[in-house]
């Protein structure tokens, strides 16, 4: 009369024989030693399958999350100075940059093709910094990259970098300052949707 245990092995013993048509040591099973492929055999796997590490479960959770919330920013501690968007309002009275004045959409390319200082080869898109102080009401150089990235990696582009979200902040600022110089900041405005993607381009 077989016990619980023994009817167990002889039941997994008799499953590896069905699926794999040969026959391993009953040792070999008792002692659970089967090759990673022999135990993919007995489940049906196939022999070159590999088992997700724990890394492998974390970063599949990670993109699933950033799929179904693309709202979502990635958690993170922003260190950086947070700086007030003054343009929000001004920028949100055009539904987009080609419905700025001529004027105004002039001076606004000019000043993103300008280099933050001399000698400096950053390149901005003046659409994407046109979304960014129409969507952001505070500027962060780490909540902009997690803001930034996320967007990115939905369309498959590379990441925007801190180094890069920095400079952009920094680009921001000193176009606020020649809106507010110019006399150009309007304020209460309501806030129309973009039909282009600004995400595309990374300075």
């Amino acid at each position: 009369m077989l016990n619980d245990l023994e009817l167990k092995e002889l039941l997994r013993y008799s499953r590896y024989v069905t699926l794999n048509q040969s026959e391993p040591s009953p040792d070999r099973l008792a002692a659970e030693q089967l090759t990673q492929a022999e135990q993919n055999t007995i489940h049906g796997l196939p022999e070159e399958y590999k088992p997700p590490t724990y890394q492998d479960a974390l970063e599949a959770a990670t993109s699933v999350l950033t799929d179904v919330a693309p709202h979502k920013a990635t958690p993170a501690m922003s260190r950086g100075k947070t700086m007030i968007n003054i343009l929000y309002d001004t920028f949100n009275t055009h539904g987009s940059l080609q419905e700025m004045p001529a004027a105004e959409q002039d001076f606004f390319i000019g000043m993103c093709r300008s280099p933050l200082t001399d000698g400096d080869t950053a390149r901005f898109s003046a659409e994407q910094i046109f979304m960014i102080l129409k969507s952001k009401k505070t500027l962060n150089p780490e909540d902009l990259m997690n803001w930034l990235n996320i967007k990115r990696r939905i369309r498959g582009y590379r990441d925007c970098d801190i180094s890069t979200a920095r400079k952009i902040v920094k680009k921001s600022v000193n176009i606020m300052q020649a809106w507010e110089l110019r006399g150009l900041l309007r304020c209460h405005a309501e806030p129309a949707d973009l039909s282009y993607d600004p995400y595309t381009e990374i300075a």
